[in-house]
């Protein structure tokens, strides 16, 4: 739970980070400003909280990984990733289901990293994934700026980017998930 708030916290800075990198209109880049302000003091406040502390003395004691733990590992998440590749390669899939995929798919990465593993196609998925999520992230927060009347001409190109990116992310994912021909000499 703590891990999760943890999480959380840095993924709200994390959103604003990410969307004040890009060129905005002004009103939504003012509002930005202050919201990133926000969520930074709050995970500042986070960082230095007893609570913080103890989790991460608490994280210190743990036991190295195993490599067969880690293989282990590796093998459930490469079948969560191939379980959220069919439900994000639905007709009717969603942006959150695309989402899903992309958490799966950074899961199986960085243990295939870690065991040193190919891991070229799982950051190309990523990145595309990446990408969406950067674009809906924009899109969720231009709806609930205080100023969305004058960020209508705005919203509407994040949504077109939006549906670009949900395209090519699922045909990154096809082309990834497809079953490898073997050649013969």
């Amino acid at each position: 739970d703590d891990l999760k708030a943890l999480r959380h916290a840095a993924a709200e800075q994390r959103d604003f980070d990410v969307v004040l990198r890009r060129e905005l209109p002004a009103a939504f880049r003012e509002w930005a400003v202050a919201q990133r302000e926000r969520a930074h003091a709050q995970f500042r406040a986070m960082l230095v909280a007893p609570r913080t502390g103890a989790l991460f003395a608490a994280l210190a004691w743990l036991p190295d990984v195993r490599r067969s733990t880690a293989r282990a590992y590796h093998s459930e998440a490469r079948a969560l990733v191939t379980q959220r590749a069919v439900a994000a390669l639905r007709p009717k899939s969603s942006v959150d289901e695309l989402h899903e995929l992309r958490r799966a798919v950074r899961r199986l990465r960085y243990v295939g990293e870690w065991l040193g593993l190919a891991t070229s196609e799982a950051k190309a998925l990523q990145d595309e994934l990446g990408a969406l999520n950067d674009a809906a992230v924009a899109l969720e927060l231009a709806v609930v700026c205080p100023h969305v009347d004058e960020l209508r001409e705005w919203r509407e190109q994040l949504a077109r980017r939006v549906r670009l990116h949900s395209e090519a992310a699922r045909d990154t994912c096809k082309r990834a998930m497809l079953p490898r021909r073997r050649h013969k000499p």
